[in-house]
């Protein structure tokens, strides 16, 4: 439950909202997989800043790790997620944690544009 693989028993999807997870966001994440597309961290208590090691996960193209308690910036390391097509990070993405404007990360604030007033951003 919660868990897809694909037929090489490749973990491809990672949901786990809502299970009552706390702590930081462990930076070990950046292991899980290669080919990890969907990660859902949404409706926990994860608390600290923002791993950047999570965007090492190149295969992304949708992180939700809304409701939790996070705190800091958005790193830099976002810019490595081309694939991204939907990141939340409400309420932790408000106006006060815009997507860094810092080479190599023009291409991701391009294309997914500006957060809605919810801190959701897609194309």
């Amino acid at each position: 439950d919660g868990v897809t693989c694909d037929q090489g028993s490749i973990v491809t999807v990672l949901n786990l909202a809502n299970k009552n997870l706390s702590g930081p966001i462990p930076r070990e994440i950046a292991i899980l997989s290669s080919r990890l597309s969907s990660l859902n961290l949404s409706g926990n208590s994860f608390s600290g800043s923002l791993p950047r090691e999570i965007f090492q996960l190149t295969m992304l193209s949708t992180l939700d790790i809304s409701e939790n308690h996070l705190v800091g910036d958005i790193p830099d390391s976002i810019g490595k997620t081309t694939l991204l097509s939907s990141l939340d990070l409400s309420p932790f993405a408000q106006a006060a944690h815009p997507l860094p404007s810092s080479p190599g990360n023009e291409q991701i604030t391009e294309m997914i544009g500006e957060a809605d007033e919810q801190g959701v951003w897609s194309t």
